[in-house]
């Protein structure tokens, strides 16, 4: 999922400064964390940092923003480039994502709080600490790579996941860290070291998930101030409800017949006021658009993303700004979907023209009849369950995905 790659890789907060001449020490994770440590200077252990750099990823060429409390490791992240803008963040309770339509997500499935707690600890630098932050450390040995000889160290901190960091044998610099993320293993680079504010920064910090050129992003520090701390609240969850859904002619609830194909549901919509095309309804989906709607609506693909789920295979989509899709009464306006071919009109019969899923199902409250295949929408904040029809199942959110246990 295009999400699962370019909202996950926090960035490593890798500061060091110049070669240590000795290197005198046994070599274990501690003497390695040490050293890197006593290279890096007086970096400051409470206020907060902001780092700005410019950003390139699937295409797209913008700006990120990382803020970061250096007591405890609390972040924001965001990365802007026109229509298309991602942010993600941890207050120390609960990490959340802004997708590309602008909602907010708190993240709590999967591997979600185990992966912010390990970027937390790595911008905090809690390895420096004399308890190392209360993680496990383990020293795997010396490595070569492109030339070069690294410590390698395998860090675990209390509540996260193992993750690896190499450290040059020379500098004592962090030039890279190996972390499992979703279906994902994200490998971060830095390099070109410079001194900033009397500590030394990567000003290039390149994260890849594994799928070749596309698939890999860069940042590039262009400036870092220091200051005062601020409350935790400023790093919390936003918990605006999401915007960009409404019933036509403020009506509470509305209802659409579905075409059900192979276990898929259908209905027509309407993009810009071109159709009608054919839709699936995927739970798990997001809002997809097929050359055909972007050729007849007039739309303007930016940018390239790759695209996974758990299996094998990639596919390369670009990044599309709507005015309205229509569905019966239901209205999504003025959002970003993705332009990607669904599959071929022999899969099943019949020509598909795109996918409405999370974006949709996020804004409006779906009810699902298969003995009259029909779905009525309806607006969430005026939604009354009926009684004695169902069972509430809590669920948290993984990325886009809802978790249950069972």
């Amino acid at each position: 999922d295009m999400m699962k790659i370019l909202l996950f890789a926090a960035l490593a907060f890798a500061m060091t400064a110049a070669p240590v001449s000795a290197w005198s020490q046994a070599r274990t994770a501690e003497s390695v964390l040490d050293a890197n440590r006593t290279a890096v200077g007086s970096m400051p252990t409470t206020g907060v940092a902001r780092l700005q750099f410019d950003y390139h990823s699937s295409g797209l060429t913008g700006t990120q923003t990382t803020t970061v409390d250096l007591a405890t490791g609390a972040y924001t992240d965001a990365q802007e480039s026109g229509d298309v803008s991602f942010a993600s963040g941890y207050d120390g309770r609960v990490p959340w994502q802004r997708d590309i339509s602008r909602t907010y997500t708190p993240q709590q499935g999967g591997d979600r709080v185990q992966v912010a707690i390990n970027a937390a600890y790595r911008y905090s630098n809690s390895w420096w600490r004399g308890d190392r932050g209360g993680a496990t450390l383990a020293y795997i040995g010396r490595e070569t790579l492109d030339g070069r000889s690294l410590d390698h160290v395998a860090v675990t901190p209390k509540g996260g996941k193992r993750f690896d960091a190499w450290f040059d044998a020379d500098t004592h610099l962090l030039a890279k860290v190996g972390e499992d993320r979703q279906f994902f293993h994200v490998t971060e680079t830095y390099a070109d070291y410079r001194r900033e504010h009397g500590v030394m920064l990567a000003h290039k910090i390149a994260a890849d998930p594994g799928f070749g050129e596309e698939g890999i992003e860069t940042a590039v520090l262009t400036s870092v101030t220091f200051g005062p701390a601020q409350p935790l609240s400023a790093y919390a969850y936003p918990s605006t409800p999401p915007a960009g859904a409404a019933i036509a002619n403020g009506g509470v609830s509305t209802t659409v017949p579905f075409r059900l194909l192979n276990n898929h549901v259908y209905v027509e919509g309407m993009v810009n006021g071109k159709g009608p095309y054919e839709f699936i309804v995927d739970t798990g989906g997001h809002t997809l658009l097929s050359s055909r709607i972007v050729s007849e609506a007039g739309l303007k693909p930016v940018g390239r993303s790759v695209e996974s789920g758990a299996g094998e295979g990639h596919s390369t989509t670009g990044f599309v700004h709507y005015d309205e899709i229509a569905i019966g009464d239901v209205r999504l306006r003025d959002q970003t979907g993705f332009a990607t071919e669904i599959y071929d009109k022999s899969i099943e019969g019949m020509a598909v023209d795109g996918t409405v899923g999370y974006e949709l199902i996020r804004r409006m409250v779906p009810t699902i009849d298969y003995g009259r295949h029909t779905i009525t929408f309806t607006d969430p904040a005026r939604f009354t369950p009926s009684g004695g029809l169902g069972v509430a199942v809590p669920f948290v959110f993984y990325d886009h995905l809802p978790n249950v246990s069972g």
